[in-house]
């Protein structure tokens, strides 16, 4: 089962109780358990069920709401996951393999309709940082190392706007 982090920040309390309510009015025609419980709230949220984020994106684009307040991005899920990367598989991609998951991960963002304003380099970095699972820095280095038109502080710079 695919993970989602979901950050909602900076959004006002009726608002996120505004998409919990769409959440559960919408779970009730699909497929599933209702959601009846508040499903989002403010800052990060670990989401698994496809049918929040689907509610999630529909929602983020008829209101036409930017990634300053919803931020939103899949995690690779290493429990009994055949095709995810572990941990350990992640420290030893080579810069060719980075570059083929990174292509990989931004056609899967577009076939579902995530529009994600990171650099390239910030995308690859998300994928090498592994939700925290590996270091910041390291993540970093191996980037610019392989990259020498990386720079790394203005990385530095766009990432600290979200960790």
């Amino acid at each position: 089962m695919k993970k989602y982090i979901v950050i909602l920040a900076n959004m006002p309390q009726n608002q996120i109780a505004c998409i919990n309510n769409h959440i559960e009015v919408g779970s009730l025609f699909e497929v599933g358990e209702s959601i009846t419980d508040d499903t989002l709230h403010s800052g990060k949220n670990i989401v698994d069920d496809k049918r929040v984020i689907d509610t999630l994106v529909l929602y983020k684009q008829h209101h036409q709401i930017g990634r300053l307040y919803i931020n939103l991005r899949a995690v690779k899920c290493v429990t009994f996951k055949i095709g995810y990367m572990t941990t350990e598989e992640i420290r030893m991609l080579t810069k060719n393999e980075l570059v083929a998951e990174y292509e990989r991960t931004i056609k899967w963002y577009k076939e579902h309709n995530i529009n994600r304003n990171f650099s390239k380099y910030a995308e690859m970095f998300w994928i090498l940082f592994d939700d925290g699972a590996n270091s910041y820095m390291w993540a970093i280095d191996a980037i610019c190392s392989w990259f020498p038109d990386c720079n790394k502080e203005e990385l530095e710079k766009e990432l600290d706007m979200y960790i």
